[in-house]
């Protein structure tokens, strides 16, 4: 586990494909899907790669994370939760520590703030991904409210974009 205030080796991945791209390439683009958000969208030849809502974290973008499902870590959810994030739902924590759900072991727990990859019960490929508001730990001690602020999600305006 990182030390607090360096960043988690996954996101290094992500931090060095921008500068990667950024270097090579200059191929940067903003666009603002409405006047509310405000996202930095990185491309490489015009397909989206990694993302950033105003001066946030860096995250990358569900088809990156398809090709690379190691870049971060992971949560499960259960069947009964997979409508309600394809709905752009925050993820509760019933939904991931039910039976179907998944949270990382106590020895690699994640800590609050930590950027994961949703995959869903039965599915292969993330389904989304979010923002751990608590630990992993203390999402199953307490079992209730939010566990992830969802972020992007398989569907939502980010996921159509094919190229820039």
């Amino acid at each position: 586990m990182a030390k607090e205030g360096t960043a988690h080796p996954r996101q290094m991945v992500c931090l060095y494909l921008v500068v990667y791209m950024t270097i090579a390439t200059y191929d940067v683009l903003t666009y603002c899907f409405d006047s509310r958000e405000h996202i930095s969208i990185y491309t490489l030849h015009g397909e989206p790669l990694v993302f950033q809502h105003f001066d946030g974290p860096f995250y990358p973008t569900l088809k990156l994370l398809h090709k690379y499902p190691f870049v971060l870590p992971k949560v499960g959810i259960d069947r009964g939760a997979i409508r309600f994030l394809l709905a752009g739902a925050h993820m509760m924590c019933p939904g991931m520590t039910s039976k179907g759900g998944y949270l990382p072991a106590e020895d690699v727990a994640l800590p609050a703030e930590t950027p994961v990859a949703i995959f869903a019960e039965g599915k292969e490929h993330a389904v989304g991904m979010g923002i751990t508001k608590m630990g992993t730990e203390e999402m199953k001690k307490l079992n209730k409210g939010v566990g992830v602020e969802t972020v992007h999600y398989l569907g939502d305006d980010l996921w159509a974009i094919q190229k820039l």
